[in-house]
């Protein structure tokens, strides 16, 4: 890594941004579904765990538009949840359609890139704040239903261990 120029690290530095941005996104996704399935599902807790799957998988597979849409067919989102949700879409689309075509004459330049990197860290952490909104509901819901950290931890080291043999 010592041998790469400024340029290439910086341009490393942006995708890296780019990349993260998306990963963020793509957990507000994921959270705003299982918000759907089971947090602001009736028929969840007293589903068999193929149903819930079910519940889940169908869930999963909504674009981001739609699960918000979905989310407000099922409760009224606060106001500052929803402006936060509508922020949330509109840049999910204008990083995946129109991102790097808008910035192309920036990446050429330090000073592009620059602006690219900060303004992508923006945007990964409000999409990142989001997220951490929507899994605080979940969490709170969790801890409703008698779900204890232990059981959360154990689901979790068991999915990591799980994927230890990939």
């Amino acid at each position: 890594m010592d041998d790469i120029d400024l340029n290439s690290k910086q341009k490393r530095e942006v995708f890296e941004k780019y990349g993260l941005a998306m990963y963020y996104v793509q957990c507000v996704e994921r959270s705003l579904a299982m918000l759907i399935s089971s947090v602001f599902n009736k028929d969840f807790i007293s589903s068999s765990p193929n149903i819930r799957d079910g519940f889940y998988n169908q869930a999963f597979s909504r674009t981001l538009g739609r699960l918000i849409k979905e989310l407000e067919m099922k409760i009224t989102i606060p106001p500052n949840l929803k402006e936060n949700l509508i922020h949330t879409i509109n840049k999910r689309n204008w990083l995946v359609h129109n991102y790097f075509y808008e910035r192309a004459g920036e990446i050429l330049t330090s000073k592009g890139r620059e602006k690219m990197i900060n303004e992508l860290t923006e945007l990964m952490e409000s999409f990142e704040r989001v997220d951490n909104h929507l899994e605080s509901i979940i969490d709170k819901w969790v801890a409703k239903i008698g779900i204890t950290n232990e059981v959360i931890k154990e689901k979790m080291k068991k999915l990591i261990d799980k994927t230890k043999g990939i």
